[in-house]
């Protein structure tokens, strides 16, 4: 049972009981009253005072010693870090238009992005004007002191996201994708084919991570 806080629980009220309510109001009297009580014996009052008193101290340490326990019942404060761990993580779109200028698209590096915050992408989506087009396009990242990001730099793996004869391409397993983006990182979009298209926007779906 050593170090149970129940016992120091128990050890703490005591002290505070024996102190407050019977040692210290017997401890107080005033000299005038001690007069008047020594006729009726101090020996009689002496005997609470050693009574009561001395297991007030004696207990007043061992509550103590068992304070540790007691308070780890009590609900630690509430940090920063806790709260914004029961904050929902934040969401955004990350979009790229590419666009041939009122003519077809062409195959090749299309652009840059340079992304200043952590994210995790979690799903891409890929749209363009011609329903009866085709286009695939590759997403390279590198940091900025890699740049400029190429082709062994590829987060898509062997699955780029690819419209084919339907203007719209979605997806949100992402196999083999790098999904991970740091900040500084910078993202380079490459038309790997093209076939009828004049504009695509390539959205990817980030969050915190």
């Amino acid at each position: 049972m050593l170090g149970h806080p129940l016992i120091g629980a128990f050890f703490l009220i005591l002290s505070v009981y024996l102190f407050l309510v019977i040692f210290i109001p017997w401890h107080m009297i005033p000299v005038d009253r001690i007069k008047l009580v020594n006729r009726f014996k101090w020996d009689k009052i002496k005997k609470p005072i050693l009574t009561y008193g001395l297991p007030a101290i004696i207990c007043l340490p061992l509550a103590l010693l068992f304070w540790t326990n007691i308070v780890s019942w009590f609900p630690s404060p509430i940090s920063k870090q806790d709260i914004l761990a029961l904050e929902p993580k934040r969401q955004a779109e990350i979009e790229f238009i590419i666009d041939g200028g009122g003519t077809d698209i062409t195959a090749g590096i299309k652009g840059d992005l340079v992304i200043d915050s952590a994210w995790k992408i979690t799903q891409v989506t890929m749209a363009g004007d011609n329903t009866g087009g085709t286009i695939q396009v590759s997403i390279w990242k590198s940091p900025s002191s890699s740049f400029p990001p190429t082709y062994v730099d590829n987060i898509t793996a062997n699955t780029p996201p690819k419209i084919s004869m339907r203007g719209i391409y979605e997806d949100s397993i992402l196999s083999g994708w790098n999904t991970t983006i740091n900040p500084g990182d910078i993202l380079r979009y490459n038309v790997d084919a093209v076939g009828g298209m004049a504009r695509v926007v390539v959205s990817l779906t980030v969050k915190e991570p």
